[in-house]
Formats: C-alpha cells, sequence, structure tokens
C-alpha cells in the first residue's frame, strides 16, 4: 500500500522530463544553477536539481497562501482539517514542510542541500533578489494570473544565463488560459524572451540571439515533431515521444 508520503503532489508530464534531459545535453549551456518560481512540493524542481552541481533557489509563497490570488498549486487549510494534529496536519497544510520532504527524499544528488528557499510573491521581486545572469534553468510556475506570468517572465529574463532556458508552464492549459495570455503581453511589452519548443503543457524560451541554435539542435530529437510558430518565432511542437527514422 502507498501511504501519502510516498507520493509527491504536482502536475509533470514525462515527455517534460524527457525533452529536459534533452536540452540539457546541449554543450552550450553547461554552467548555472537552476530555479523555480512556485515550486509546490518539489515534483519539476527535484529533477530540474539533478541538473546542476551549483546553488539552486526554490521561489514559493510556501505558507503565504493568501496571496495564492490564482489558486494554483497550496495545500488545503488546517481549518478544513480539524482531526488531524502534528505531524499529519502539516503534511496536509505546511508546504514548505513537503517541499522539504520530497528534497530530502527523491534528490539523489543534492538531498537538498544545495537549495536555497525564497518565500516571497514574485512580483515584490527584483532580478538581484534571485541573482542576474546566474541560472541555466528557470521554471516559471507561479500565480498564473496573467499579471504573475507577465511580471515572472519580465523578472527571469534578466536572471537567466545568455545561453539559458526559460519554461513556462501551463501553456494553453485549458484551465489557466491567462498564463497563455500573460505571456503574450509580457511580448507585446517589450520581453525580450522568445519561444523555441512546445512540448505537453510546457512553453521553452530563451535569448534572441541562441534561439536559432536551439532550432538546429531540435534538429537532431528523433521523435515525432512540427514546426510551428509563435509570437513570429520558429517553434519546434514535439507532438509524441514515439521516435522517428526522420
Amino acid at each position: 500500500m502507498i501511504c501519502e508520503e510516498d507520493v509527491i503532489d504536482g502536475w509533470v508530464s514525462p515527455h517534460d522530463l524527457r525533452f529536459l534531459d534533452f536540452i540539457n545535453s546541449i554543450p552550450m549551456n553547461n554552467e548555472g544553477g537552476v530555479c523555480e518560481i512556485g515550486v509546490h512540493c518539489g515534483k519539476y524542481f527535484t529533477p530540474l536539481n539533478q541538473l546542476t552541481n551549483e546553488k539552486s533557489l526554490a521561489v514559493d509563497l510556501f505558507l503565504n497562501q493568501e496571496c495564492n490570488v490564482s489558486l494554483s498549486g497550496g495545500l488545503r487549510t488546517s481549518n478544513k482539517l480539524p482531526h488531524l494534529s502534528g505531524y499529519r496536519k502539516k503534511w496536509f497544510t505546511d508546504l514548505r514542510f513537503r517541499f522539504n520532504h520530497t528534497l530530502e527524499k527523491y534528490d539523489d544528488k543534492h538531498k537538498g542541500e544545495n537549495v536555497e528557499l525564497l518565500e516571497a510573491d514574485s512580483m515584490t521581486l527584483v532580478p538581484q533578489d534571485l541573482g542576474i545572469r546566474r541560472f541555466k534553468f528557470i521554471s516559471v510556475d507561479g500565480g498564473h494570473n496573467v499579471e504573475h506570468v507577465q511580471s515572472d517572465l519580465k523578472l527571469v529574463e534578466r536572471c537567466i544565463k545568455p545561453e539559458g532556458v526559460v519554461i513556462l508552464d501551463d501553456w494553453f492549459n485549458f484551465r489557466f488560459q491567462s498564463v497563455t495570455e500573460g505571456y503574450y503581453r509580457y511580448k507585446s511589452q517589450g520581453g525580450s524572451l522568445v519561444p523555441f519548443a512546445h512540448v505537453h503543457n510546457k512553453l521553452y524560451l530563451c535569448n534572441y540571439s541562441v534561439h536559432h541554435m536551439y532550432i538546429k539542435y531540435l534538429e537532431n530529437l528523433k521523435v515525432k515533431k512540427i514546426s510551428s510558430e509563435i509570437s513570429g518565432y520558429e517553434v519546434v511542437v514535439v507532438d509524441t515521444y514515439e521516435e522517428t527514422n526522420k
């Protein structure tokens, strides 16, 4: 029987992890830490953290869920669980506790020892709070309202390394259409990150100067894919991870 402690709450597709491994294999983006805005219980952050030998940063509201206006992620409130106490209540209500548990149990490489936690509303942060040009990968999975998405993308464009990759979660997710609107608003106001790949429900972005290089590397990805266009930029859409000889 599997108990709650053996299950990481969250939403990650095997396609996401396989593509992440492929992107990590591209030699031009070898150095730097990783960051995620909106780590929830660490289901995506943990495999992301395996891809670095440097310091990583986990940004989340954690216990300050009253700021979670889009109701994306978060855990149940204690007043809805009156029959629980102690450890069991923390398991269901304390996101920081759940996140640290995931790292201790599943982060085979670091056990979370390389991870700094930043408890904050990302809209209150400036690039210096994260670290300018510090990260090879940044996952944006925080507030799913238009304002948070637009603000988070503007924040991380200065924190990603020149060859790094920003990963926007819930792209074209019918439950959170505001994520897609937030991206387009970011671009309409001069956002510098450009898309190069769409896999499952994640949009992958990079600096314009390396866009053509990522597109070129994706020619070596031997899976079913099509070439499309988003915001005027060529984007490779991975349809399925069924291997192909083409």
